[in-house]
């Protein structure tokens, strides 16, 4: 049986304007309320 964060990963539904990655991005810190940092990567 799933439980309910596996349910709502499937269900979710991406915002196309915030999930997009800026240019010269490659790295990402996404926080529990769904804020994404962009940045680089080491």
């Amino acid at each position: 049986m799933p439980n309910a964060a596996s349910q709502a990963a499937r269900t979710a539904k991406p915002r196309q304007n915030e999930t997009r990655r800026p240019p010269g991005a490659d790295a990402a810190l996404v926080l529990a309320d769904g804020t994404v940092f962009w940045g680089r990567g080491a």
